[in-house]
């Protein structure tokens, strides 16, 4: 018979200890995560494990990769493979997991005689866990007032919550090139134990999800250390998935990152009571993401309407206002949208600046389409970009003025409506009205109040 594992329920503590990475460079954006024995396996065929080295490069393509010195019986192997055979790298049972300290590695002398790309890798022990250090690469840049800590010194600290888990993330050498270090920390402790790699899985996502909406950016989340006292006994091994560059337009400065990511935090809570509910947001999220890549705006603004349509039918249905069947489909996209901005306090008027999208009302307006607002000028510019003209002769697409501002307006929609939602009332940067400082704020439109 198999006892199940006994959860232990922890008191939320407020730690001041300094929270720093586990893996530092050796060389430009170059990490070793681990020395010491590796095995090599592949169709049946593994050989005794032999010295090597996993390390990660943070880049413009990061990328995780196995070295191995001085063996030729792994060699052989590689070679025998046939095709597209997958070798892969494993550790003895066992093997420590502290990472080697810089000087170590710049006193190596050995070369590599065998190097392979390796997939993402779990190793160690979970179940001894008891708090967890995400590593955080990418555009953001964490401010804020530094904290006395227990050591005498002081560091910026922010302090959130995500079901199960109290955290805090602090900067990491802030002044070097973003794309090749860690920019900041997250030192994660649960509220009980033990954890479970689908508690590590969910915490990662929701991370990734919450520090790329507030960049603007793909954020790397990981690699990812598992800490008893000041060991590494599991780890996550991996190239992260991000987006290199700081983004040219984004709601959330960097100033008022140690604000908004509590709060985001805590509305994320609220909503993930609901399975399906916190899909949708992932979900919304990911479209955000794309609608701000560096595709062409006839890419970026489809992915804008499909996120601003998704949380338009999503919040409709929670309030009452669609019900399966013919109404539901009787609505066009354009409604549902126009639906949730008043739900949400956001207005649908064209902006006053827009001369563009004016001219383009007006000539709806002489063609007898009336009382068209941002919503339906939105879609008719995205319907027109996915779809065929109707005339060959003298096909109508919309002009680079039109799609600037429909671009701007799409995503306005959808960032406001993801906020609106984790119910955010602080200030934001509008990206209705460009060409301005960080620091020229203003409340969100449903909390008018703090103006």
């Amino acid at each position: 018979m198999v006892s199940s594992p006994v959860c232990v329920h922890l008191t939320p503590l407020m730690s001041t200890a300094r929270i720093e990475p586990i893996y530092r460079p050796f060389d430009e954006g170059r990490f070793l995560l681990f020395d010491g024995p590796l095995a090599l396996q592949g169709q049946g065929e593994s050989r005794s494990p032999a010295p090597g080295q996993i390390e990660l490069q943070l880049d413009l393509a990061p990328r995780l990769r196995a070295h191995f010195f001085d063996s030729g019986a792994v060699r052989a192997l590689f070679f025998a493979q046939e095709g597209d055979s997958i070798l892969t790298v494993s550790l003895p049972e066992g093997a420590d997991l502290m990472p080697p300290s810089p000087s170590a590695v710049g006193s190596r002398e050995r070369r590599s005689r065998g190097e392979f790309p390796t997939a993402s890798m779990r190793v160690g022990d979970l179940d001894s866990v008891t708090r967890i250090v995400f590593h955080i690469s990418g555009a953001l840049k964490v401010m804020g007032l530094a904290r006395e800590l227990d050591d005498g010194g002081r560091q910026v600290q922010v302090d959130f919550a995500l079901p199960g888990w109290d955290l805090a993330i602090a900067p990491h050498s802030p002044e070097t090139d973003q794309d090749a270090d860690f920019v900041a920390v997250v030192r994660a402790t649960p509220t009980s134990l033990p954890i479970s790699a689908d508690d590590v899985d969910r915490l990662k996502r929701r991370l990734f999800l919450l520090l790329s909406f507030l960049a603007n950016r793909e954020i790397g989340v990981g690699p990812i250390c598992g800490m008893t006292g000041e060991r590494v006994v599991w780890a996550e091994w991996g190239a992260p998935r991000l987006m290199p560059g700081r983004p040219g337009i984004k709601w959330c400065p960097d100033l008022l990152v140690p604000d908004a990511l509590p709060v985001l935090a805590k509305g994320w809570t609220s909503l993930s009571a609901d399975a399906a509910m916190e899909k949708i947001l992932d979900r919304a999220i990911g479209l955000s993401l794309g609608a701000n890549a560096r595709e062409v705006l006839d890419v970026r603004i489809p992915i804008a309407c499909a996120g601003a349509e998704l949380l338009a039918w999503t919040v409709l249905q929670r309030e009452g206002w669609l019900v399966r069947g013919d109404e539901q489909r009787a609505l066009r996209a354009a409604g549902t949208l126009r639906l949730m901005l008043r739900w949400a306090g956001i207005a649908t008027e064209i902006p006053a600046h827009f001369d563009q999208l004016r001219e383009r009302r007006d000539k709806r307006t002489r063609e007898g389409q009336k009382g068209w607002e941002g919503p339906e000028l939105l879609f008719d510019i995205r319907n027109r970009l996915m779809h065929p003209p109707k005339n060959l002769d003298d096909p109508e697409w919309p002009d680079g003025g039109e799609l600037l501002e429909a671009w701007q307006l799409g995503t306005w929609y959808l960032d406001l409506a993801l906020l609106r939602l984790l119910n955010y009332q602080g200030e934001y940067w509008s990206r209705l009205r460009l060409n301005r400082y960080d620091t020229d704020l203003e409340p969100v439109p449903w909390n008018q109040s703090t103006s």
